[in-house]
């Protein structure tokens, strides 16, 4: 990424990959069955800075290294199993924090997914148009 003198860019280039009609709607449907959306919203001095956080949380490993395949972005970890139980099967994550990759991806499965249409409408009201 080119930068200007002095400056540091605020947002690097999307690693998000271009899907298939179907790797999209699978990705999607992934999400509406295991997955989930965040949205945090932290105050800046005069604007609202909002974060999107993409998940999808399943025990079989190769459906996690599929959705990082499929997407191209994203990672994948095992998830800490809870004290309170002895034995537990171990339950992996993939997950989307960086914005653009994010955001584009919630777009790109918009059809598919009423939890990504949900975050898309507010993030929508959040800044007062449309994503």
């Amino acid at each position: 990424m080119t930068q200007v003198r002095g400056h540091r860019p605020n947002l690097t280039a999307p690693k998000l990959r271009q899907m298939s009609i179907v790797e999209t709607a699978w990705m999607g449907a992934m999400v509406e069955a295991d997955g989930h959306v965040t949205i945090v919203r932290s105050l800046g001095k005069n604007h609202v800075m909002p974060s999107v956080h993409v998940a999808v949380t399943n025990a079989d490993p190769e459906i996690m290294s599929a959705c990082l395949r499929v997407t191209g972005t994203g990672s994948v970890f095992r998830k800490k199993p809870p004290t309170n139980l002895r034995e537990t099967k171990p339950c992996y994550r993939w997950n989307i924090q960086a914005w653009l990759d994010a955001l584009g991806f919630l777009r790109r499965i918009r059809p598919y997914s009423m939890k990504a249409q949900q975050a898309l409408n507010d993030l929508g009201s959040l800044f007062g148009a449309p994503v």
